[in-house]
């Protein structure tokens, strides 16, 4: 306050606005924080369905099937009539709508579990997850729920590991694509009209580690491919963390850039081995009627699909080199089925190539960050030729001191150039 008396001293501002600065200022001081409080009600909801399960779990035994069925049906009605009401009365309260929305999400779950034990229905848990998230699916279109959708998709990915790692390794959950598309309307509309919300960020992790962990379930026959798959998913990551939608959200706000990123290294640095493409090139799979094959091939489509669409607004030097990958790597695969050690030469020069262009990109930038990521590559490479070459230890030492005073003196160059600019 005793600056907006020194302004109007200086007849930078008349009284009348000090005071409405001033009106402005105390109410935004005594609003509450209403984040803190979504955030509340929303783990308030989760914790009271789970108080009502573990409850009706301790006294279990001792209910009749009649009483348990109530239990089974009261916390649902519950749920329906708190939705309702949201929809109804509360529909501009993100706190209702988060908590409602919640609780009945739990509550589908418990409803599905009393009524199978009541009735002895058997299944297995990969049955249960698919029954709940389509139940549950209605509920974030009807409430407009972020915290439902978001539980939508860790329960799809449940689903899928269910079903295609840990009950039956070598099957496939094709289920899970369908219960994915079912949800994308509703992670648009979040993109579209609330790209820099919170939700939106932690959707667009969510997003991006479901599809990651449930595309290994293709892999089955040729797992050979199934690198090729995923450097052709982070590349997809990549070119989309490029599009408007994201390119100016904060790093950690986008998901894509790191998550493909990040990928797209260790998997790269995997190929870097001589070990890997002996594998590669001794493989006796039949290719052509593998599933990974054909998963490849669709995966590739929407990366090219997608890059020619970001070209159309931005040049070809303009865009992360990682957005070429899954074409380069898929060049160098079929070199390497034939030619294993070539093979492993161009993955070498690729990946230190990638690291170059990243620290040109963070000199450019002026960004501590890329800068050390690219130094990071660089090292990562070094480390994992120690393990194929055989060097001398001094010679090795020699190389890790080097690469260590490389990133003294590139951070202290970039210091002083950020010190000059400001």
């Amino acid at each position: 306050m005793k600056e907006l008396n020194e302004l109007v001293e200086a007849n930078i501002i008349s009284v009348d606005k000090a005071e409405e600065i001033k009106h402005y200022l105390s109410q935004k001081k005594n609003k509450p924080d209403n984040r803190l409080i979504l955030v509340f009600g929303i783990l308030g909801a989760l914790l009271v369905g789970l108080g009502i399960i573990l409850i009706v779990a301790h006294n279990w035994d001792s209910l009749s099937n009649a009483t348990k069925l109530i239990f089974a049906f009261l916390p649902l009605a519950a749920g329906q009539l708190l939705c309702w009401l949201v929809i109804s009365k509360k529909s501009d309260s993100a706190v209702w709508r988060e908590a409602g929305s919640a609780f009945l999400f739990l509550a589908i779950a418990a409803s599905i579990s009393i009524v199978s034990q009541v009735y002895n229905l058997h299944g297995n848990l990969g049955r249960f997850l698919l029954v709940w998230m389509l139940l549950s699916l209605p509920i974030m279109y009807a409430t407009g729920s972020s915290i439902a959708s978001l539980l939508y998709w860790v329960g799809i990915t449940w689903y899928a590991s269910e079903v295609s790692y840990f009950e039956n390794p070598q099957s496939t959950a094709y289920l899970y694509w369908g219960l994915l598309i079912a949800a994308l309307p509703q992670y648009w509309g979040l993109v579209k009209n609330s790209a820099s919300s919170n939700f939106t960020a932690i959707h667009h992790w969510f997003v991006a580690m479901s599809l990651t962990i449930s595309l290994g379930m293709f892999g089955t026959d040729s797992h050979q491919l199934m690198i090729l798959c995923y450097i052709s998913l982070f590349s997809i990551f990549i070119i989309i963390a490029q599009s408007d939608f994201l390119l100016h959200e904060k790093t950690l706000a986008n998901a894509y850039l790191i998550v493909g990123s990040m990928g797209m290294i260790v998997l790269q640095l995997v190929l870097t081995f001589r070990s890997f493409w002996d594998w590669f090139s001794n493989s006796t799979s039949d290719w052509s009627r593998s599933p990974e094959l054909a998963v490849l091939i669709v995966l590739m489509m929407v990366a090219v699909a997608l890059l020619f669409y970001l070209l159309k607004v931005k040049q070809w030097h303009q865009l992360n080199f990682q957005s070429y990958a899954f074409l380069l790597f898929v060049l160098i695969a079929f070199a390497g089925s034939q030619l294993p050690a070539l093979a492993q030469v161009i993955a070498n020069i690729v990946v230190l190539v990638l690291a170059i262009f990243t620290i040109r990109d963070g000199a450019n930038k002026r960004s501590l960050r890329i800068l050390n990521y690219g130094l990071l590559i660089i090292a990562a490479l070094i480390a994992c030729r120690f393990f194929d070459t055989n060097l001398s230890f001094a010679l090795r030492g020699l190389i890790f001191v080097g690469v260590g005073l490389a990133f003294f003196a590139a951070n202290f160059w970039m210091i002083g150039k950020k010190k000059q600019n400001s």
